[in-house]
């Protein structure tokens, strides 16, 4: 079964691996963070039915790019879209790579600015099997009337 910290863990490995200076925060930032940085929020999950072993599953994450801030405490806009192209490129080829030995569905896209932020949005899908301790009452037999007509 994969789960959201299966998802995190595989976003996080594809930032560590292309940016491996740069820190990656997840679930919260701490007050006097480090620049740049990036931070990962997994923000929802939908899960609909598919059949009855299996389940479809919707996520939605944003990657929040924090960049380098001068003693003026401006950021260079250049520096930061650069950043956000090449993380946009990490999720190019459509798959995001798992722990597990999965490779997810995923799109990328940008998700604008907010002064010192940019954004990126990802959204996932993937079927994974379905919990379940029901026991489902098995055929115990078949009977076959087949009569042929004259």
């Amino acid at each position: 079964m994969t789960d959201a910290k299966t998802l995190l863990d595989a976003v996080n490995d594809a930032l560590v691996k292309a940016y491996p200076e740069t820190v990656v925060y997840i679930d919260r930032i701490p007050l006097n963070f480090k620049r740049p940085s990036f931070f990962i929020k997994y923000l929802t999950e939908n899960q609909t039915s598919a059949n009855m072993g299996m389940v479809h599953i919707e996520f939605y994450m944003t990657i929040t790019i924090f960049g380098e801030k001068n003693k003026w405490y401006n950021t260079d806009t250049t520096e930061l879209l650069e950043l956000q192209s090449g993380v946009l490129s990490l999720f190019r080829s459509g798959k995001l790579k798992t722990s597990d030995g999965r490779s997810i569905n995923i799109q990328a896209s940008s998700g604008g600015s907010i002064e010192d932020e940019y954004y990126i949005d990802l959204q996932g899908e993937f079927y994974d099997s379905r919990e379940t301790n029901t026991e489902y009452q098995l055929i115990e037999h078949v009977t076959n009337n087949i009569g042929l007509k004259e």
